[in-house]
């Protein structure tokens, strides 16, 4: 698996041009919280990314932006009859989320 360092993601179009190299505090939050997951192969519920920012889907719509050029996307794995929703963060090339992106493998 490869591991992801924040220093190593230089894309975020969703940010003003100066400042690209960096995600915001929260989504810099909720990326880690996925990469995090990630290491221990688990899933992030949306619960926990609430916890972090209340306008939760734009920030996984920012880290999305930010993780497309390095082969990674944050994908809706499950969702529950509850409400609940469960994403991972999953190669390119198994996104349900960008399957037919342009960088998709």
């Amino acid at each position: 698996m490869q591991q992801l360092v924040f220093e190593d993601l230089l894309l975020n179009p969703s940010v003003l041009p100066e400042d690209e190299h960096r995600l915001s505090r929260q989504a810099e939050a909720i990326l880690r919280l996925f990469i995090e997951a990630r290491q221990r192969d688990e899933l992030v519920a949306n619960t926990a990314v609430m916890r972090l920012a209340g306008q939760y889907q734009a920030r996984i719509y920012e880290c999305r932006r930010f993780l497309v050029s390095h082969g990674f996307c944050i994908d809706l794995v499950k969702h529950d009859k509850g409400g609940l929703n469960w994403y991972g963060m999953v190669p390119l090339g198994e996104s349900t989320f960008y399957s037919k992106h342009k960088y998709a493998m």
